[in-house]
């Protein structure tokens, strides 16, 4: 290999170095601008709890529903203590209360205006459970009215409408079939509920 070659070659290394050199400071330089990025969504990360907490606490109540009823065909998982679904004679559809004595509905609607509340009811499995009904919106016992078609009370107005709404039925027991007639049927039950509306 001639000497000219070996120079043209070593002049190459300064080059090389240099670009070596750039490459290695734009990396590092982009290796700080993903850690402000991080940086900064951590910080929103924290935030965003407070921020969580401000949305609920001062839900814009004009986003919330005026009205809901419940589908007791298809139950969200913040419905609780409900038996699976069977129907009537006439297709109706209903859950049976239970295996608990409270079972608890968590809803979404607007209360800046009092609301009326009705649980329709088909049955008791016994007089005994369906004369212990009570009815605790928010963990407060409210007046419950209970006639033939169901259970009805009034949701008073909140200023501040809270964005859910919690609803307990509340029943002294629940008993099994199997108890009162000798039936296969050992589940404890309560009353036999076929929706819930708000209006």
């Amino acid at each position: 290999m001639s000497s000219e070659t070996n120079n043209a070659e070593f002049k190459t290394v300064p080059q090389i170095v240099a670009w070596v050199t750039s490459e290695i400071a734009s990396q590092v330089e982009t290796v700080k601008q993903l850690s402000a990025k991080v940086e900064a969504l951590h910080t929103l990360i924290e935030a965003s709890g407070v921020i969580e907490k401000v949305i609920f606490a001062e839900a814009d109540s004009a986003l919330l529903p005026s009205s809901c009823a419940l589908d007791i065909t298809c139950l969200p998982p913040n419905i609780t203590n409900l038996h699976t679904l069977e129907f009537t004679s006439d297709s109706v559809p209903y859950r049976w209360s239970g295996p608990g004595t409270a079972t608890k509905f968590t809803l979404a609607v607007d209360r800046t205006k009092d609301k009326y509340l009705m649980v329709e009811i088909l049955g008791a499995i016994c007089p005994a459970v369906v004369a212990s009904v009570s009815i605790h919106i928010d963990g407060i016992e409210m007046v419950a009215n209970i006639s033939d078609s169901g259970l009805t009370s009034t949701l008073p107005a909140q200023p501040t409408s809270p964005p859910f709404t919690e609803i307990i039925l509340r029943l002294a027991t629940t008993v099994s079939p199997n108890s009162l007639n000798g039936s296969d049927d050992t589940r404890l039950l309560g009353v036999a509920i076929s929706g819930l509306s708000i209006k």
